[in-house]
């Protein structure tokens, strides 16, 4: 068994994620739907259980409100989850490729990338699904010119669908994606987010100086609304402690920035940073607290970002990708948010995070297929 990686690492966005993973009952998510009863009857068994089993601990985590499923995470995050990755593939004698970008697969499943060449008998495609392209995110969603920024796994540029459709596999349509309402521009990448979290003390308001609390909330998609206000952006106000300490996310990449070396503005007065991003004096006066009384303060531009696409490759419950007319085309696997997360759990999209529980689940039942399948 082969596993090509275009990181450096195993993990894809679970590595960079906080992995918060939803516990759904049948309460909570009712309805039936085959997908969504696996999941709902398999995510403890096998994901929790299977990491726990390789060292993992999780924690609880507060539900956004008392609709919410309970909520849970990794110590330690996603890297703590792919680090249980490699380990499962390391312990099983997978020929790891780091480094190292899929081109392109023939027909007959031959697989190019780099240098390398090999012939598969079987290939799973886990490549994430097309949130990082910006350009395809504003043609699939109907947004020409909206203000967005990617976020996300970079990788997750839809190419790893594009070459699914290739050989013969369907693409479920309407695209849907989620966009989230904390992220603001990479300095080094204005094209990139960075994630906004640990959001406690921020002032939210929109461009015309009108309070926005919900774009506090770091696990909602909040980049509707966000659209919805004046400019399609909004303004997160921190005062000088919090700008001095609040780590802001790079999306993708071990990066890690202030947000005092990310604010759009800095002064040392509500009075000059209302003057500095055009909004009246008075409103950001009002917004005290949550900001401290005393500055300095900043601003951090907060525009919509493609966090996660919801459709891709058509499959079935094992992972087996699709054609037009629903049958299988032979050889050709899916896993994680190439398979297109929201179709295949009808909409009851509690995949939270980096959907890592969703991810893991679907490749090991996309895993088991491959493996019944070949043995047949």
């Amino acid at each position: 068994m082969i596993l090509v990686d275009s990181e450096g690492h195993l993990g894809g966005s679970a590595w960079w994620g906080q992995a918060v993973t939803a516990l759904p009952d049948a309460a909570m998510w009712p309805g039936a739907h085959p997908a969504r009863e696996h999941y709902r009857g398999r995510v403890g068994a096998d994901v929790i259980a299977w990491s726990q089993a390789l060292g993992v601990q999780w924690v609880s985590v507060p539900a956004k409100s008392s609709e919410s499923p309970p909520l849970t995470a990794p110590v330690g995050g996603g890297r703590r989850l792919a680090d249980a990755l490699w380990r499962t593939a390391d312990l099983s004698g997978v020929e790891i490729h780091l480094d190292t970008r899929v081109t392109a697969i023939d027909a007959d499943l031959t697989v190019h990338a780099g240098t390398e060449t090999w012939r598969a008998d079987a290939v799973v495609l886990a490549a994430g699904g097309w949130a990082a392209d910006l350009a395809g995110v504003r043609r699939r969603l109907s947004l020409p010119d909206a203000p967005l920024l990617g976020g996300g796994f970079p990788g997750a540029d839809g190419t790893g669908i594009a070459m699914g459709t290739a050989l013969g596999g369907a693409e479920v349509m309407p695209a849907r994606a989620v966009l989230y309402g904390h992220g603001t521009p990479d300095p080094a990448n204005p094209e990139r987010a960075l994630v906004v979290l640990g959001t406690e003390r921020m002032l939210a308001i929109d461009t015309k100086g009108n309070p926005q609390p919900q774009l506090r909330d770091s696990r909602g998609a909040t980049g509707e609304d966000l659209l919805a206000m004046p400019g399609g952006q909004a303004w997160g106000i921190l005062d000088g402690p919090t700008l001095t300490t609040l780590q802001l996310q790079g999306s993708g990449v071990d990066r890690r920035l202030l947000a005092k070396d990310a604010a759009a503005a800095v002064a040392a007065d509500l009075t000059g940073l209302a003057a500095a991003i055009d909004v009246p004096a008075a409103v950001l006066q009002a917004g005290i607290p949550p900001l401290l009384p005393t500055g300095p303060y900043g601003a951090l531009e907060l525009i919509p970002m493609a966090a996660k696409s919801l459709t891709g490759l058509s499959v079935d419950g094992e992972g087996r990708v699709l054609d037009a007319a629903g049958a299988p085309v032979v050889g050709l696997y899916a896993a994680g948010e190439l398979a297109g997360f929201g179709g295949l759990y009808d909409d009851g999209v509690l995949l939270d995070s980096t959907m890592v529980a969703g991810a893991i689940l679907s490749g090991r039942s996309t895993g088991a297929a491959v493996a019944a399948d070949l043995a047949r």
